[in-house]
């Protein structure tokens, strides 16, 4: 939101006494870099065969705590 909307940009100069955003290409790329190949990683745990492995107790209360992040995060960031 920071390096594409001039709305954004401007609401950081006014509480930011001017300054402006310090977000660059490279930060926008870094982060889609990161996201495409986490999905890579992701996609290839799906694909490939697992045998007779079961994801742990653990590793599933992991998963669960994540998926739930992300529509609190949205609610949150809506508010």
């Amino acid at each position: 939101g920071m390096y594409f909307w001039p709305a954004v940009r401007e609401q950081y100069a006014q509480r930011h006494d001017g300054a402006m955003p310090l977000v660059r290409p490279n930060d926008v790329f870094f982060s889609l870099h990161a996201l495409v190949l986490c999905a890579i990683v992701g996609l290839q745990a799906i694909m490939y065969p697992r045998g007779s492995q079961r994801l742990s107790w653990l590793s599933r209360g992991m998963l669960g705590a994540c998926a739930l992040m992300v529509p609190v995060g949205v609610v949150l960031a809506a508010a």
